[in-house]
Order: structure tokens, then sequence, then C-alpha cells
């Protein structure tokens, strides 16, 4: 139920990050004279702000111990973390706030979804 109610504010984020957000006019001539207009020019920023800080984000270690960040490692392979962290990374910046779910499949083996 929370998430369904912050999908219309996703959306929005989402789609100023692809580029789909409503043409502002800074003075109200501009808007009189091109109010009518069916066309479409925006410049994207938003994505390379989100992209710049995404470059920037990276797990460089997991620092608890040397067992424990073997073990860590080795979970964060084989439940494909390292595949989603991206995506995950990107939703957080969008959005604010990513989630991923871990746990075992039926076989014992961890799983995750990003």
């Amino acid at each position: 139920m929370a998430l369904r109610e912050k999908q219309d504010r996703y959306d929005k984020l989402w789609a100023y990050y692809d580029g789909a957000h409503p043409l502002e006019y800074n003075a109200s001539k501009l808007k009189e004279i091109f109010g009518d207009l069916d066309a479409t020019f925006n410049e994207n920023w938003c994505a390379a702000v989100i992209g710049a800080v995404l470059d920037r984000i990276t797990v460089e270690r997991i620092d608890l111990g040397e067992q424990v960040a073997t073990d860590l490692t080795a979970l964060w392979t084989a439940a494909q973390l390292d595949q989603d962290s991206y995506d995950a990374h990107l939703c957080a910046v969008v959005t604010g706030e990513a989630f991923v779910v871990c746990g075992l499949a039926e076989d014992g083996a961890p799983e995750a979804y990003f």
C-alpha cells in the first residue's frame, strides 16, 4: 500500500530523469507566443547530474573483519548484486530510495531482487 501511494511521485521523478517533463516558460509573453506550439524542445540536465553522482558511487570494501568480508563478498557475487547494484543506486538517486530484498531460494542458494 505504501509503495502504491508513492507511485505518482516516482512516475514524476522518473519522467524528469527521462527528459519527459513539462515545458516551463520564464516569462508570460513566451508562454503566450509558444503556448499552443505542438513541439518538444528540452534539455535533460537531470540525467547528466544523476549520471555524475552514479559515476562516483562504488562499493570499495566491506570492512567487518576478514571472514565476514569474505562471506559477504561471496554472497554479493552469488546473489548477483554486482549486476543489480547500478540499478539500485540509480533508483536511489532518482527517487530518494531503493530496495533490495534478499533471501534463500528453495535450494538454499542466496538470491536478491532489486
